[in-house]
């Protein structure tokens, strides 16, 4: 029987990156009860990064703390967290 199409269809890429890097990744995918890094965790790794890469955004603290400058202290996260982060900064409450 042949294999159903993905909802989402997968598109390949293909990259390098630098082996100390890999090495990193490689570590923190490994999987002791298999010896190995799991099939599709390379790719779930990456699909999740760039998902978030592109669905967070960043706060500049700077304004909030006295001295520092712009740039020196900013987060990043989901722009809800944000927003309530910013209120309760600013003093507003609700």
């Amino acid at each position: 029987m042949a294999r159903r199409a993905a909802v989402t269809p997968n598109r390949h890429l293909h990259t390098t990156i630098p082996a100390d890097l890999f090495i990193k990744l490689e570590q923190y995918l490994f999987s002791d009860v298999e010896g190995r890094v799991p099939q599709g965790a390379y790719q779930s790794f990456v699909s999740k990064q760039i998902w978030e890469f592109f669905n967070h955004r960043e706060l500049d603290l700077s304004p909030y703390i006295n001295g520092a400058m712009p740039g020196e202290f900013v987060i990043r996260g989901n722009a809800e967290a944000l927003a309530a982060l910013t209120i309760l900064l600013q003093g507003e409450t609700k």
